[in-house]
């Protein structure tokens, strides 16, 4: 298959230290290696362990308006956890 122009854009392949940052802050890997994001029904970027959040490219390929509106997403999640009960983030 014959191309023109073939160009690998950053940030598209798994940062190679996740799987030292998923052990450091005790979240999981998705299958190709990226940070797996928890369900978005409990928290926009929240992840396996309560309290730790995550966005954009972390998670996977995303554009950079995207990967925006996940990390603001992301972080009003981790301000309501802030403001909630101690109970809250023990899951």
């Amino acid at each position: 298959m014959p191309f023109d122009l073939v160009v690998h854009a950053i940030g598209m392949d798994p940062n190679v230290e996740n799987p030292d940052i998923a052990k450091t802050f005790g979240v999981q890997l998705e299958r190709h290696g990226y940070l797996l994001p928890g369900p978005t029904y409990r928290a926009m970027g929240s992840t396996s362990r309560p309290g730790v959040f995550v966005a954009g490219s972390a998670c996977g390929p995303e554009t950079i308006d995207d990967s925006i509106a996940q990390g603001q997403s992301a972080a009003m999640a981790a301000l309501a956890a802030l403001r909630a009960p101690a109970t809250a983030l023990a899951g």
